[in-house]
């Protein structure tokens, strides 16, 4: 199985060849992750924010840990809870998967909508 990937910065060309196809993003979203560092020494705690990204293919939906094959996928949605955040909830037939979501991901759950198995 062979895989490379091309990412050019400014989101000019996003391109993924898998196992000989060509498989362009439709869409992304972002979505962050809190990590909880503790400095021992000034027995300081710091929560740090960082950013990824969820990419949603013709064919799979993938993020920095998971990889979902599209048909997999039952349905998206999200719920904001706050005015900073929210979350996008993924339905797949492993269950519930969740993001942390700082905006709204309508067009991105558009773009599901076009390309999920019925």
């Amino acid at each position: 199985m062979s895989s490379t990937s091309f990412w050019i910065e400014h989101d000019i060309l996003w391109i993924n060849i898998f196992e000989g196809s060509l498989a362009t993003i439709i869409e992304k979203h972002p979505y962050v992750k809190f990590r909880r560092e503790i400095d021992h020494i000034n027995f300081v705690q710091r929560n740090i924010e960082e950013d990824f990204y969820v990419y949603l293919y013709k064919h799979k939906v993938v993020s920095d840990e998971q990889e979902f094959p599209i048909e997999t996928v039952f349905d998206m949605s999200y719920k904001m809870l706050s005015g900073m955040y929210g979350f996008l909830y993924l339905h797949t037939t492993k269950g519930v998967f969740t993001y942390q979501i700082k905006d709204r991901p309508d067009t991105f759950i558009a773009a599901f909508r076009e390309v999920e198995v019925k």
